[in-house]
């Protein structure tokens, strides 16, 4: 079977569109059509819809696609790979991790990482969406354990969060303390929003609304940890946070209900099985868990 005609297969799949698929490698609309129906001739099968707004993958050429986009992934780390001298302490490390991460923990320590390790570049990329790795070229996630993936990983422990409620003196100076969780339903809660489509960092992030026998409705949603943190230091209302957040180690903000446990996030250092030997990869590691040892524990 022709490797390039694979090839041009898996972007015209990719995008489901003759013109973007043209656009993204930069040849012409008509060769790729070409291309296309020549494999098509040779498979003896029927790979696309065409339809008028665009073409849509048959049952067949899903399979085809999900086979060629493996090797496609495949060969990328490959060629990441070759790139590289794995015992080398230099180059660019490309992190991706959960937005709360990022904002509350990782930019903590960025500077001591750079000051004792100059020649690695970090790049950090907060998203709670997943990345796709043909499209991220992510070399080390933080994050939960990711149970649904076909890459081959190796996911590491890191640290585990444990979630608890606070406030500001200025919310309790107007609203008081709530003496259980039912008294929470007349309090002002901030969370995540609730729509599916919104990406959340963890399970059960709005697990402050569910305290109570009657699911408590939200005073303010913000799609952002940090952005929580901020509209309880305003003392706008009570807020979920990690103990350990370094964010808590100069805030005002106050334990409420401090026998009200939530959710225990175990965050995972987790890179592809092929980059195990890299040593700016595990240098990285090390350094957090160094930091972890040094620094994470609840605030007094």
């Amino acid at each position: 079977m022709d490797w390039n005609k694979l090839k041009i297969f898996y972007y015209v799949a990719k995008h489901e569109n003759i013109s973007a698929a043209a656009k993204e490698i930069h040849t012409s609309q008509s060769s790729l059509s070409r291309h296309i129906i020549h494999l098509e001739e040779r498979l003896k099968l029927k790979l696309f819809e065409r339809k008028s707004t665009g073409l849509r993958l048959t049952k067949k050429g899903k399979i085809l696609y999900e086979t060629v986009q493996n090797i496609v992934e495949e060969l990328d780390t490959t060629q990441h790979f070759l790139r590289e001298t794995p015992s080398d302490i230099h180059g660019i490390l490309k992190i991706e991790a959960t937005n709360s991460l990022v904002n509350s923990w990782l930019v903590n320590y960025v500077g001591e990482f750079n000051t004792r390790f100059p020649e690695i570049n970090l790049q950090i990329i907060g998203d709670d969406h997943f990345l796709p790795p043909d499209k991220s070229h992510i070399e080390v996630r933080l994050r939960p354990f990711m149970h649904h993936t076909q890459e081959d990983l190796i996911q590491e422990h890191l640290m585990t969060w444990q979630q608890k409620l606070y406030a500001h003196p200025s919310y309790i100076s107007n609203f008081g303390f709530p003496k259980d969780v039912k008294e929470l339903e007349n309090h002002r809660l901030l969370s995540f929003g609730e729509d599916a489509d919104i990406a959340k960092p963890y399970d059960e992030v709005n697990w402050l609304l569910r305290l109570s026998s009657t699911p408590t409705k939200p005073y303010l949603c913000i799609n952002s940890s940090y952005g929580l943190f901020l509209a309880a230091e305003a003392g706008l209302g009570i807020v979920s946070l990690s103990q350990e957040s370094p964010l808590l180690r100069t805030s005002k903000l106050m334990p409420i209900l401090p026998e009200v446990v939530g959710p225990r996030i175990d965050i995972y250092y987790i890179y592809p099985k092929a980059f195990r030997n890299f040593k700016r990869i595990s240098v990285f590691k090390e350094f957090l868990k160094e930091v972890i040892k040094r620094d994470h524990r609840p605030p007094l």
